[in-house]
């Protein structure tokens, strides 16, 4: 009786070393793509934007990278934004008038991009790049009942910017950004100063600069 209770034992005390012998080191995680994709929100300060009483637009946009080095990579990008203004204006013999103004604008951009780590899971970055902007505008007035839209056209222009950002990794492949942006691109109205000062707009240059600065926070995730 003595024997099996000690050859259980003895298979019972080795049996930890031979699960651990089989069990062996967890395999490492397979490497990441070089394609990283994230989005933003951002603001973009446009100082022309004060010619229909607006400050700024707020919009949002996704970037699509493929790194060609540690420190180099090109970029694409695709955002949209839009800015608006309301007012209640009376005209004498016709009453009171609610206008709203809405303008849009969409960058497509791709440029390149030179990273500086500065930490474990820190990291500067800076580049530039060239863009086609598309340009819209809607200008609406209501009274009682009755609602009138007029479509504002703007010509859709090139232009180039310039970025400098900060990337933080909060998992392997996860991280959080923050980036000024500074966009050169201006547009004009194709509409003339005798139509818009006839449905309520008035003193609207027809050349329109919207370069400017834009502040962009996002996340961005690699494969």
């Amino acid at each position: 009786m003595k024997k099996p209770l000690v050859l259980l034992a003895a298979l019972l005390a080795a049996s930890p070393f031979a699960l651990a012998k089989e069990a062996g080191p967890a395999p490492d995680p397979a490497p990441l793509t070089p394609f990283s994709i994230g989005a933003y929100l951002s603001y973009w300060n446009v100082e022309d934007l004060d010619e229909f009483d607006i400050g700024g637009a707020f919009g949002a946009g996704v970037a699509g990278r493929f790194r060609l080095h540690d420190f180099l990579s090109l970029e694409l990008r695709l955002s949209g934004y839009a800015a608006g203004d309301s007012e209640e204006v009376f005209i004498e013999g016709e009453g009171w008038f609610d206008n709203e103004i809405t303008v849009v604008a969409m960058p497509m951009e791709a440029g390149v991009l030179v990273c500086l780590p500065v930490g474990e899971t820190v990291s500067l970055y800076g580049g530039g790049g060239i863009g086609f902007y598309l340009f819209d505008a809607q200008f609406r007035s209501e009274q009682g009942p009755w609602e009138t839209t007029y479509d504002i056209e703007l010509d859709d222009e090139g232009g180039w910017y310039a970025i400098l950002g900060a990337r933080a990794q909060m998992a392997r492949n996860v991280a959080f950004f923050v980036e000024g942006k500074y966009t050169w691109v201006e547009t004009a109205l194709k509409q003339s100063a005798e139509f818009l000062d006839g449905i309520g707009i008035e003193g609207i240059e027809p050349d329109l600069d919207f370069s400017g600065v834009a502040v962009n926070a996002g996340m961005i995730f690699t494969f």
